[in-house]
Protein backbone atom coordinates (compact mmCIF):
# COMPACT_ATOMS: atom_id res chain seq x y z
CA UNK A 1 0.00 0.00 0.00
CA UNK A 2 1.14 3.49 -1.41
CA UNK A 3 2.08 6.38 2.08
CA UNK A 4 -0.31 8.60 0.26
CA UNK A 5 -2.94 5.81 0.20
CA UNK A 6 -1.91 4.99 4.20
CA UNK A 7 -1.95 8.44 4.77
CA UNK A 8 -5.38 8.94 3.59
CA UNK A 9 -6.92 5.76 5.44
CA UNK A 10 -5.03 7.60 8.78
CA UNK A 11 -6.96 10.70 8.12
CA UNK A 12 -10.13 9.16 7.39
CA UNK A 13 -9.67 7.13 10.17
CA UNK A 14 -9.09 9.83 12.84
CA UNK A 15 -12.07 11.92 11.59
CA UNK A 16 -14.49 8.92 12.48
CA UNK A 17 -13.35 8.49 15.91
CA UNK A 18 -13.34 12.32 16.69
CA UNK A 19 -15.16 15.23 16.64
CA UNK A 20 -13.15 18.35 15.21
CA UNK A 21 -12.98 18.60 11.52
CA UNK A 22 -13.28 22.46 10.56
CA UNK A 23 -9.27 23.20 10.62
CA UNK A 24 -5.81 21.91 11.06
CA UNK A 25 -4.79 25.21 12.30
CA UNK A 26 -3.26 25.74 15.38
CA UNK A 27 -6.03 26.67 18.57
CA UNK A 28 -5.92 30.27 19.55
CA UNK A 29 -7.75 30.82 22.91
CA UNK A 30 -10.46 33.61 22.19
CA UNK A 31 -10.42 36.51 23.66
CA UNK A 32 -13.43 37.28 26.48
CA UNK A 33 -16.19 35.71 26.01
CA UNK A 34 -16.85 33.78 22.59
CA UNK A 35 -17.59 30.43 21.37
CA UNK A 36 -15.11 27.36 20.32
CA UNK A 37 -14.65 23.73 19.36
CA UNK A 38 -13.71 21.07 21.85
CA UNK A 39 -13.47 17.53 21.24
CA UNK A 40 -14.23 15.48 24.25
CA UNK A 41 -12.75 12.43 23.13
CA UNK A 42 -8.68 13.65 22.02
CA UNK A 43 -9.14 16.95 24.48
CA UNK A 44 -8.39 19.00 21.09
CA UNK A 45 -10.28 22.20 20.86
CA UNK A 46 -10.61 24.40 17.43
CA UNK A 47 -11.84 27.75 16.38
CA UNK A 48 -14.99 28.84 15.22
CA UNK A 49 -14.81 29.94 11.94
CA UNK A 50 -16.86 32.72 10.42
CA UNK A 51 -19.52 32.87 8.48
CA UNK A 52 -20.90 29.97 10.78
CA UNK A 53 -21.96 27.90 7.42
CA UNK A 54 -18.31 27.02 7.32
CA UNK A 55 -18.22 24.51 10.42
CA UNK A 56 -19.22 21.05 9.20
CA UNK A 57 -21.92 19.59 11.32
CA UNK A 58 -19.22 17.57 13.14
CA UNK A 59 -17.68 20.03 14.90
CA UNK A 60 -21.68 22.00 16.00
CA UNK A 61 -21.69 18.94 18.78
CA UNK A 62 -18.85 19.88 20.24
CA UNK A 63 -19.59 23.73 20.56
CA UNK A 64 -17.72 25.23 24.30
CA UNK A 65 -17.64 28.51 25.63
CA UNK A 66 -15.11 30.65 27.66
CA UNK A 67 -16.46 31.98 30.84
CA UNK A 68 -18.64 35.03 31.03
CA UNK A 69 -18.94 36.95 34.14
CA UNK A 70 -22.09 39.46 33.49
CA UNK A 71 -25.24 39.99 34.03
CA UNK A 72 -27.20 37.09 32.53
CA UNK A 73 -30.72 37.95 30.81
CA UNK A 74 -33.64 36.21 32.09
CA UNK A 75 -34.96 33.68 29.55
CA UNK A 76 -37.76 31.00 29.08
CA UNK A 77 -37.42 28.23 27.31
CA UNK A 78 -41.22 26.92 26.31
CA UNK A 79 -42.31 23.56 24.98
CA UNK A 80 -40.92 22.00 22.05
CA UNK A 81 -43.37 21.44 19.19
CA UNK A 82 -43.47 18.87 16.94
CA UNK A 83 -44.27 19.59 13.85
CA UNK A 84 -42.61 16.87 11.81
CA UNK A 85 -45.45 15.54 9.86
CA UNK A 86 -45.30 12.15 7.89
CA UNK A 87 -46.66 11.12 4.58
CA UNK A 88 -47.94 14.53 3.49
CA UNK A 89 -47.87 15.50 -0.14
CA UNK A 90 -45.38 18.03 -1.21
CA UNK A 91 -47.19 21.72 -0.44
CA UNK A 92 -49.87 20.27 2.25
CA UNK A 93 -50.19 22.34 5.00
CA UNK A 94 -49.35 20.85 8.50
CA UNK A 95 -52.52 21.44 9.76
CA UNK A 96 -54.12 19.70 6.87
CA UNK A 97 -52.09 16.30 7.31
CA UNK A 98 -54.71 14.22 8.84
CA UNK A 99 -57.11 14.63 5.67
CA UNK A 100 -54.34 12.61 4.24
CA UNK A 101 -53.87 9.68 6.88
CA UNK A 102 -50.14 11.17 7.74
CA UNK A 103 -48.89 10.66 11.32
CA UNK A 104 -46.33 12.99 13.11
CA UNK A 105 -43.22 11.44 13.55
CA UNK A 106 -42.63 10.22 17.59
CA UNK A 107 -40.57 12.54 18.65
CA UNK A 108 -38.64 13.25 22.45
CA UNK A 109 -39.71 16.83 22.27
CA UNK A 110 -39.15 16.44 26.49
CA UNK A 111 -35.64 15.69 25.79
CA UNK A 112 -35.27 18.06 22.66
CA UNK A 113 -36.28 20.69 25.37
CA UNK A 114 -33.61 19.68 28.15
CA UNK A 115 -31.29 19.27 25.24
CA UNK A 116 -31.99 23.24 24.18
CA UNK A 117 -31.59 24.58 28.12
CA UNK A 118 -28.68 23.15 28.42
CA UNK A 119 -27.16 24.47 25.31
CA UNK A 120 -28.35 27.96 26.14
CA UNK A 121 -26.81 27.94 29.83
CA UNK A 122 -23.30 26.24 28.68
CA UNK A 123 -23.06 30.48 26.84
CA UNK A 124 -23.75 31.71 30.72
CA UNK A 125 -25.49 34.60 29.48
CA UNK A 126 -28.80 33.10 30.52
CA UNK A 127 -31.24 32.88 33.93
CA UNK A 128 -33.29 30.09 32.53
CA UNK A 129 -36.49 29.47 33.87
CA UNK A 130 -37.81 25.95 33.74
CA UNK A 131 -40.84 25.09 31.22
CA UNK A 132 -42.40 22.94 34.62
CA UNK A 133 -42.12 25.98 37.19
CA UNK A 134 -43.93 28.47 34.44
CA UNK A 135 -46.75 26.17 33.42
CA UNK A 136 -47.01 25.51 37.39
CA UNK A 137 -47.62 29.69 38.11
CA UNK A 138 -49.46 29.68 34.69
CA UNK A 139 -52.05 26.99 36.57
CA UNK A 140 -52.10 29.01 39.73
CA UNK A 141 -53.53 32.18 37.81
CA UNK A 142 -55.84 29.98 35.77
CA UNK A 143 -54.36 30.90 32.58
CA UNK A 144 -54.41 26.59 31.84
CA UNK A 145 -57.03 25.45 29.79
CA UNK A 146 -58.77 28.32 28.87
CA UNK A 147 -60.40 27.87 25.00
CA UNK A 148 -61.92 30.44 22.59
CA UNK A 149 -64.45 29.62 19.98
CA UNK A 150 -63.47 30.26 15.99
CA UNK A 151 -66.26 31.41 13.71
CA UNK A 152 -65.89 29.94 9.79
CA UNK A 153 -66.90 32.01 7.07
CA UNK A 154 -68.52 30.06 4.65
CA UNK A 155 -69.44 33.01 2.02
CA UNK A 156 -66.40 31.55 -0.15
CA UNK A 157 -67.97 28.43 -1.05
CA UNK A 158 -71.15 28.78 -3.10
CA UNK A 159 -70.41 25.11 -3.81
CA UNK A 160 -72.50 23.90 -0.67
CA UNK A 161 -75.96 24.87 -2.54
CA UNK A 162 -74.63 23.19 -5.52
CA UNK A 163 -77.49 20.56 -6.75
CA UNK A 164 -74.76 18.97 -7.94
CA UNK A 165 -73.64 16.39 -5.14
CA UNK A 166 -70.25 15.80 -6.74
CA UNK A 167 -69.87 19.41 -6.47
CA UNK A 168 -71.21 19.95 -2.34
CA UNK A 169 -69.53 16.78 -1.43
CA UNK A 170 -65.58 18.85 -2.73
CA UNK A 171 -67.20 21.89 -0.65
CA UNK A 172 -67.71 20.16 2.10
CA UNK A 173 -64.16 18.95 1.82
CA UNK A 174 -63.12 21.95 1.73
CA UNK A 175 -65.17 23.53 4.71
CA UNK A 176 -63.71 20.59 6.68
CA UNK A 177 -59.97 22.00 5.71
CA UNK A 178 -60.51 25.32 6.31
CA UNK A 179 -62.39 24.29 9.78
CA UNK A 180 -59.17 22.50 10.81
CA UNK A 181 -56.64 24.71 9.53
CA UNK A 182 -58.63 27.71 11.33
CA UNK A 183 -58.85 25.93 14.75
CA UNK A 184 -55.37 24.40 15.22
CA UNK A 185 -54.08 28.29 13.59
CA UNK A 186 -56.49 29.39 16.78
CA UNK A 187 -55.39 26.92 19.53
CA UNK A 188 -51.63 27.68 18.41
CA UNK A 189 -52.38 30.99 18.74
CA UNK A 190 -53.66 31.03 22.35
CA UNK A 191 -51.07 28.55 23.20
CA UNK A 192 -48.42 30.87 22.41
CA UNK A 193 -49.94 33.69 23.92
CA UNK A 194 -50.70 31.96 27.16
CA UNK A 195 -47.24 30.68 27.06
CA UNK A 196 -45.41 34.49 26.85
CA UNK A 197 -47.66 35.24 29.89
CA UNK A 198 -46.48 32.53 31.59
CA UNK A 199 -42.69 33.37 30.68
CA UNK A 200 -43.50 36.55 31.93
CA UNK A 201 -44.66 35.98 34.95
CA UNK A 202 -41.92 34.67 36.31
CA UNK A 203 -39.48 37.18 35.49
CA UNK A 204 -38.26 36.32 31.48
CA UNK A 205 -37.36 38.88 29.27
CA UNK A 206 -37.99 36.36 26.56
CA UNK A 207 -39.46 33.70 25.85
CA UNK A 208 -37.34 30.62 23.31
CA UNK A 209 -40.36 28.77 21.50
CA UNK A 210 -39.13 25.96 19.24
CA UNK A 211 -40.39 22.87 16.71
CA UNK A 212 -39.24 20.11 15.09
CA UNK A 213 -39.88 20.38 11.10
CA UNK A 214 -37.88 17.91 10.25
CA UNK A 215 -36.88 14.54 11.73
CA UNK A 216 -35.07 11.90 9.49
CA UNK A 217 -33.70 8.98 11.81
CA UNK A 218 -32.74 7.24 8.52
CA UNK A 219 -31.59 9.92 5.84
CA UNK A 220 -29.28 7.17 4.34
CA UNK A 221 -27.56 3.85 4.63
CA UNK A 222 -24.39 2.39 2.65
CA UNK A 223 -21.60 0.66 3.78
CA UNK A 224 -17.96 2.39 2.80
CA UNK A 225 -15.32 -0.06 2.45
CA UNK A 226 -11.92 2.19 3.24
CA UNK A 227 -9.82 -0.10 0.40
CA UNK A 228 -12.31 1.23 -2.06
CA UNK A 229 -9.78 3.82 -3.88
CA UNK A 230 -7.57 1.01 -5.59
CA UNK A 231 -8.77 -1.82 -3.93
CA UNK A 232 -9.76 -3.61 -0.77
CA UNK A 233 -8.02 -3.92 2.35
CA UNK A 234 -9.26 -7.67 3.24
CA UNK A 235 -12.26 -5.73 4.81
CA UNK A 236 -10.41 -4.63 8.14
CA UNK A 237 -12.10 -1.47 7.81
CA UNK A 238 -15.20 -1.32 6.51
CA UNK A 239 -17.96 1.33 7.89
CA UNK A 240 -21.79 1.35 7.22
CA UNK A 241 -22.85 4.68 6.36
CA UNK A 242 -25.58 5.70 8.31
CA UNK A 243 -27.05 9.47 8.32
CA UNK A 244 -29.78 11.10 9.84
CA UNK A 245 -30.90 14.57 9.39
CA UNK A 246 -33.24 17.34 11.87
CA UNK A 247 -34.44 21.03 11.02
CA UNK A 248 -35.49 23.19 13.10
CA UNK A 249 -37.18 26.69 13.80
CA UNK A 250 -36.53 28.93 16.80
CA UNK A 251 -38.32 32.45 17.81
CA UNK A 252 -37.71 34.78 20.18
CA UNK A 253 -40.91 36.74 21.63
CA UNK A 254 -40.28 39.68 23.47
CA UNK A 255 -42.73 38.74 26.92
CA UNK A 256 -43.63 42.19 27.49
CA UNK A 257 -45.45 42.75 23.53
CA UNK A 258 -45.40 39.53 22.82
CA UNK A 259 -43.74 40.11 19.61
CA UNK A 260 -41.77 37.91 17.54
CA UNK A 261 -38.29 39.62 17.35
CA UNK A 262 -36.14 37.02 16.21
CA UNK A 263 -37.10 33.64 14.28
CA UNK A 264 -34.28 31.53 12.60
CA UNK A 265 -33.82 27.92 11.19
CA UNK A 266 -31.64 25.56 11.66
CA UNK A 267 -30.65 21.98 10.17
CA UNK A 268 -28.34 19.59 10.95
CA UNK A 269 -26.62 16.07 9.19
CA UNK A 270 -24.94 13.57 11.39
CA UNK A 271 -23.18 10.26 11.00
CA UNK A 272 -22.79 6.86 13.13
CA UNK A 273 -19.92 8.97 14.91
CA UNK A 274 -20.04 6.83 18.12
CA UNK A 275 -18.71 9.48 20.68
CA UNK A 276 -20.09 10.58 23.57
CA UNK A 277 -22.21 13.62 23.87
CA UNK A 278 -22.80 15.80 27.03
CA UNK A 279 -26.11 16.36 28.29
CA UNK A 280 -27.01 12.81 26.27
CA UNK A 281 -27.14 10.44 29.09
CA UNK A 282 -24.54 8.05 30.49
CA UNK A 283 -24.03 5.10 27.82
CA UNK A 284 -25.38 3.92 25.03
CA UNK A 285 -29.07 3.61 26.43
CA UNK A 286 -28.29 7.14 28.26
CA UNK A 287 -31.42 9.57 27.91
CA UNK A 288 -31.06 13.41 27.83
CA UNK A 289 -32.28 15.17 30.64
CA UNK A 290 -33.50 12.43 32.83
CA UNK A 291 -35.54 11.30 30.99
CA UNK A 292 -36.27 12.78 27.42
CA UNK A 293 -36.49 9.38 25.33
CA UNK A 294 -33.19 10.15 23.30
CA UNK A 295 -30.43 7.15 22.80
CA UNK A 296 -27.10 7.98 22.76
CA UNK A 297 -24.36 7.70 20.06
CA UNK A 298 -26.84 7.72 17.17
CA UNK A 299 -27.33 9.77 14.38
CA UNK A 300 -30.41 11.50 14.95
CA UNK A 301 -29.11 12.75 18.56
CA UNK A 302 -25.82 13.73 16.57
CA UNK A 303 -27.76 15.84 14.50
CA UNK A 304 -29.91 17.59 17.12
CA UNK A 305 -27.22 18.22 19.24
CA UNK A 306 -25.61 20.29 16.47
CA UNK A 307 -28.68 21.96 15.26
CA UNK A 308 -29.75 22.94 18.69
CA UNK A 309 -25.85 24.04 19.24
CA UNK A 310 -26.18 26.27 15.89
CA UNK A 311 -29.37 27.56 17.11
CA UNK A 312 -27.87 28.08 20.69
CA UNK A 313 -24.46 30.08 19.24
CA UNK A 314 -27.24 32.28 17.15
CA UNK A 315 -29.45 33.10 19.83
CA UNK A 316 -26.47 33.87 22.48
CA UNK A 317 -25.38 36.39 19.60
CA UNK A 318 -28.48 38.16 19.38
CA UNK A 319 -29.24 38.51 22.91
CA UNK A 320 -25.80 39.86 23.93
CA UNK A 321 -26.59 43.71 23.55
CA UNK A 322 -30.28 43.43 24.44
CA UNK A 323 -30.19 45.59 28.09
CA UNK A 324 -30.48 43.37 31.08
CA UNK A 325 -34.34 43.80 32.64
CA UNK A 326 -35.12 43.01 36.41
CA UNK A 327 -38.49 44.54 38.14
CA UNK A 328 -39.02 46.11 41.61
CA UNK A 329 -39.83 43.80 44.21
CA UNK A 330 -40.87 46.38 47.16
CA UNK A 331 -39.86 50.34 47.31
CA UNK A 332 -39.09 51.51 50.80
CA UNK A 333 -40.03 55.46 51.71
CA UNK A 334 -36.51 55.61 53.35
CA UNK A 335 -35.83 54.95 48.87
CA UNK A 336 -34.87 51.21 49.40
CA UNK A 337 -35.65 49.27 46.77
CA UNK A 338 -35.60 45.51 46.33
CA UNK A 339 -35.08 44.22 43.13
CA UNK A 340 -36.12 40.60 41.70
CA UNK A 341 -32.27 39.46 41.02
CA UNK A 342 -29.05 39.05 42.51
CA UNK A 343 -25.79 36.91 42.34
CA UNK A 344 -27.76 34.33 40.06
CA UNK A 345 -28.15 37.12 37.71
CA UNK A 346 -24.98 38.21 37.78
CA UNK A 347 -25.63 41.53 39.87
CA UNK A 348 -23.13 43.64 41.59
CA UNK A 349 -22.94 46.38 44.45
CA UNK A 350 -22.28 49.47 42.51
CA UNK A 351 -24.29 48.66 39.41
CA UNK A 352 -27.07 51.53 38.22
CA UNK A 353 -30.10 50.51 37.29
CA UNK A 354 -32.18 52.88 35.26
CA UNK A 355 -36.17 52.81 36.71
CA UNK A 356 -39.17 52.85 34.83
CA UNK A 357 -42.85 53.27 36.29
CA UNK A 358 -45.18 50.75 34.56
CA UNK A 359 -48.74 52.16 33.69
CA UNK A 360 -51.16 50.69 31.49
CA UNK A 361 -50.84 48.49 28.95
CA UNK A 362 -51.04 49.59 24.94
CA UNK A 363 -53.14 47.43 22.90
CA UNK A 364 -54.01 47.58 19.40
CA UNK A 365 -57.61 48.64 19.21
CA UNK A 366 -58.52 46.00 16.37
CA UNK A 367 -57.00 43.03 17.66
CA UNK A 368 -56.91 43.62 21.32
CA UNK A 369 -53.22 42.78 21.61
CA UNK A 370 -50.54 44.00 24.03
CA UNK A 371 -48.08 46.30 21.67
CA UNK A 372 -46.36 48.00 25.04
CA UNK A 373 -46.46 49.44 28.27
CA UNK A 374 -47.02 52.97 29.02
CA UNK A 375 -43.66 54.17 31.13
CA UNK A 376 -42.60 57.18 32.62
CA UNK A 377 -38.52 57.77 34.00
CA UNK A 378 -38.57 57.34 37.37
CA UNK A 379 -34.75 57.81 37.97
CA UNK A 380 -32.23 54.90 39.39
CA UNK A 381 -30.85 52.59 41.62
CA UNK A 382 -27.70 52.05 42.75
CA UNK A 383 -27.21 48.40 44.17
CA UNK A 384 -25.61 48.54 47.70
CA UNK A 385 -26.24 44.71 48.39
CA UNK A 386 -26.79 41.45 46.55
CA UNK A 387 -27.99 38.16 47.84
CA UNK A 388 -28.47 35.27 45.97
CA UNK A 389 -31.62 35.97 44.29
CA UNK A 390 -32.26 39.61 45.44
CA UNK A 391 -30.54 42.64 45.76
CA UNK A 392 -30.90 45.90 47.27
CA UNK A 393 -30.64 49.36 46.30
CA UNK A 394 -30.90 53.25 47.25
CA UNK A 395 -33.37 54.92 44.39
CA UNK A 396 -31.47 58.40 43.53
CA UNK A 397 -32.48 61.10 41.08
CA UNK A 398 -35.99 60.18 41.90
CA UNK A 399 -39.18 62.99 40.25
CA UNK A 400 -41.55 64.06 42.70
CA UNK A 401 -44.18 62.53 43.20
CA UNK A 402 -43.45 59.15 41.31
CA UNK A 403 -42.93 56.15 43.98
CA UNK A 404 -41.99 53.16 42.48
CA UNK A 405 -44.22 50.27 43.07
CA UNK A 406 -44.30 46.79 42.73
CA UNK A 407 -43.58 45.19 39.20
CA UNK A 408 -41.58 48.44 38.15
CA UNK A 409 -38.92 48.02 35.43
CA UNK A 410 -35.26 48.39 36.46
CA UNK A 411 -32.84 48.12 33.26
CA UNK A 412 -28.88 48.09 32.91
CA UNK A 413 -27.99 49.31 29.91
CA UNK A 414 -25.30 47.62 27.67
CA UNK A 415 -22.01 48.28 28.07
CA UNK A 416 -22.17 48.81 31.76
CA UNK A 417 -22.61 44.58 32.83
Amino acid sequence: MSQKKATFLAALFLASTGLLQASSDAFVAPAGWAAYFHDPKSGRDANLVQPMEKNPDKDWVGLAWTDYKGVKLPLAVMQVENKAAQGVPAGIPAALAAMYGAQYAQIPVAGIGDLLTSSLQATGRFRLYERKAIESLMAEKGLIGRTQADQVQTSNLPGLNSPDPAVRAKAMQELAAQMQNNQNQQVALQQATLATQGAKLVGARYAIFASVVEWTPDKSQKNVGLGGIGGSIGGLFGVNKKEAEVAMSFRIVDTDSGEVKWSLDERATAGNWGFDILGLGAGNSGVAGGGGGMQEKTPINYAIKACINKAAYQIAGLLKNQPWQGAVIRSMPDGKVFVNAGKDAGLQPGMVLQAQSVGEALKDPTTGEVLDMETKPAGAVTLTEVRDRIAIGTRTDAPAGLDLKPGDRLTLAVGTN
